[in-house]
């Protein structure tokens, strides 16, 4: 059975929502208080951190929650990117 193209993995150029390939960031991105030059594993672990244990238990909610770190991910990687285009 093939998955919709919103659950596939996202490329590169950014994810399914909206939000994030307009360059706009998530708006629950600041919550997780991560400095840019944080890496995608600190990233995934301060999301699932952030999330209430009844929602990283529910096995039906996995979808969500892969599509919550892809978004957490790329909207780090925007940050980074405007982080470095910036001059000094």
């Amino acid at each position: 059975m093939r998955q919709p193209a919103a659950f596939t993995s996202s490329s590169t150029s950014g994810s399914c929502r909206p939000c994030c390939r307009a360059g706009k960031l998530d708006p629950f991105y600041p919550h997780l208080k991560l400095p840019v030059t944080a890496k995608p594993r600190d990233v995934i672990k301060a999301a699932a951190k952030a999330l209430h244990p009844w929602i990283r238990r529910q096995p039906g909610l996995r979808l969500s929650r892969r599509r919550f770190y892809r978004d957490m991910l790329n909207t780090h990687e925007t940050t980074q990117d405007k982080a470095r285009s910036v001059p000094t």
